[in-house]
């Protein structure tokens, strides 16, 4: 396989597919970011076994409009999906803020004595669902913000401010307490 980029100019083919993702309700899309080269959805459904059709699905058919699309045959990612498991309000709201944050990259340059570290914000960053949680009335019948934003405080009031602040406190965070929690670390599938 290749190491270009899975998604080139049609990175919105999921957004443009959100049939997909509903699976008739039986499962919640809580957030998700498209890379050049992989995506991260954070699902929540009614059933495991869900996730499994779900991502069947999605694979097979992305891979089958890409390979139609750029004149190619074969397999299209190196291996099977991950999926972990995530049990408890709080893994979740670290898990979207890790997902949110993973196309921010950060760059230090040096300048004599004195580093600065440049990169763009998650805000800035279009395939994600970041904006839908700084404003949850943009988000459509299929992604599903207020799943996340009902666990701040205050959360009617500036809910999005809530967790814009709480992902501006940054990615380490979420990198270590996700770490120290004992989650499954999945399989290949």
């Amino acid at each position: 396989i290749e190491k270009g980029g899975r998604f080139k100019s049609e990175r919105p083919y999921l957004s443009r597919h959100r049939q997909k993702m509903n699976l008739f309700g039986r499962i919640k899309l809580l957030g998700y970011c498209l890379m050049p080269n992989h995506f991260h959805l954070v699902l929540q459904p009614q059933e495991a076994e869900t996730i499994a059709k779900l991502m069947r699905r999605l694979g097979t058919a992305y891979a089958m409009y890409f390979n139609g699309r750029y004149k190619r045959i074969g397999t299209l990612w190196e291996s099977g999906y991950r999926c972990v498991e995530v049990w408890g309000d709080e893994r979740i709201v670290h898990l979207t803020r890790w997902v949110h944050l993973n196309p921010v990259s950060r760059e230090v340059r040096r300048f004599g004595l004195v580093e600065t570290v440049t990169g763009f914000k998650p805000e800035e960053y279009m395939y994600s669902s970041y904006q839908y949680y700084l404003d949850p009335s943009s988000a459509r019948n299929w992604i599903h913000p207020e799943v996340v934003l009902s666990l701040f405080e205050n959360w009617n009031e500036r809910k999005w401010a809530n967790y814009q602040r709480f992902v501006e406190d940054g990615r380490a965070k979420s990198e270590e307490i996700l770490g120290e929690m004992a989650i499954d670390t999945g399989r290949d599938r």
